[in-house]
């Protein structure tokens, strides 16, 4: 049926008055999840370079150890080299945000938004947030030069992933020591406390990789397998979840459970159960990007660098040797006004301590 003349219309150009239909409701879909800072527990610190102690209980493995670890009778007290414990850390590092919102916004009528200074406030609370996790993960360790007193430098945390590459990859080139910074102000870290690390080198991950190169090397060094967290990406994840189900000589074929009622299938495995004890496999979106990282092993010549796409990367903890320290926690700081706008800024200070970092193991070049 055609339109009547002269018939007004809902929509037309002409009508000036028919206001918008413009949600009240913003959406934001970004990740804001931060697993470290969930999982790890938060500690106070008093120091932008604190310090902790390590210390291990020595032993000969060896079969002739056991028989110069026995006296005859009579012998006179065997007084060893006396062992001293290691001291270690790490820095705090400052990250901040900072927002200028002209207050005509503060009072104009928008969308969704009843103070356009909080809304931003909360936007950079969230971006900076994840700002802390991924160094948290990937923090390269880099602290003030001597002599530096202005300090123009910025202090960068060691993140977990590189405590845990670093210690293993040396500890697989047989070194008995290493800087565990790039620059020589680092902590030195002995072969006592070195973390175990695997580099496959291109070999898909399989069973018989996770348990013989990662996770039976790391509980011949201390690490206590049963309980501890798994972080990989979303592929490294998938192919764990596939070990239950391909048939081969590295698998066991199994069947998957679905219920024809509810019209579900549990395609999922999260918890590994190993003779060496329970792993619990946590997503983790800071392990899923395709950026490449590399670690140098110095104690060889030249020395050896290993890189590796993030991806392919997988570290498990013993979540309580691992915290985060808190120098100055989260936040606001309202800033001197200039002009016609308000002003603020989020800050924060901390740092990863590794209490001793053969509570943690992994591997790279997990090619999928």
């Amino acid at each position: 049926m055609a339109y009547m003349t002269n018939t007004l219309q809902g929509y037309s150009h002409d009508e000036t008055t028919v206001r918008e239909d413009l949600s009240d409701i913003i959406t934001i879909l970004s990740p804001t999840d931060m697993p470290l800072w969930s999982i790890l527990a938060h500690v106070p610190i008093h120091q932008r370079q604190f310090d902790w102690s390590m210390d291990d209980i020595p032993f000969d493995e060896t079969i002739a150890g056991i028989a110069s670890a026995t006296r005859t009778e009579g012998k006179d007290a065997i007084f060893p080299s006396p062992d001293h414990r290691s001291r270690i850390y790490n820095v705090a590092q400052i990250n901040s945000l900072a927002w200028d919102i002209a207050d005509t916004a503060r009072v104009v009528d928008m969308a969704g938004v009843d103070d356009e200074f909080d809304y931003q406030g909360l936007r950079k609370m969230l971006q900076l947030g994840r700002v802390m996790e991924y160094a948290a993960h990937f923090g390269t360790g880099v602290d003030a030069a001597a002599g530096d007193t202005q300090s123009s430098t910025a202090r960068v945390t060691e993140g977990l992933v590189n405590w845990i590459a670093k210690g293993g990859l040396h500890r697989t080139a047989g070194a008995t020591s290493f800087t565990q910074w790039t620059t020589t102000t680092g902590p030195t870290v002995t072969s006592d406390f070195f973390s175990t690390f695997y580099d496959a080198a291109g070999t898909d991950l399989s069973r018989t990789i996770l348990y013989n190169n990662i996770l039976a090397p790391a509980w011949k060094a201390g690490f206590k397998p049963n309980g501890a967290i798994g972080l990989c990406g979303s592929k490294l994840k998938q192919f764990i979840t596939g070990f239950a189900i391909a048939s081969g000589t590295d698998y066991v074929a199994n069947d998957r459970n679905i219920s024809a009622e509810a019209r579900t299938l549990h395609d999922t495995i999260d918890v590994v159960v190993t003779n060496l004890g329970t792993i619990y496999v946590n997503l983790d979106r800071y392990l899923d990007n395709t950026q490449n990282v590399s670690w140098t092993e110095t104690s060889q010549s030249p020395d050896v660098v290993t890189t590796s796409p993030v991806n392919e990367i997988m570290v498990m903890i013993e979540p309580r040797y691992w915290q985060l320290g808190i120098l100055r926690p989260m936040g606001f700081k309202p800033l001197a006004p200039v002009g016609d706008s308000t002003k603020g800024m989020l800050i924060a200070e901390w740092g990863l301590k590794a209490l001793n970092p053969i509570a943690g193991c992994g591997g790279c070049n997990l090619v999928y």
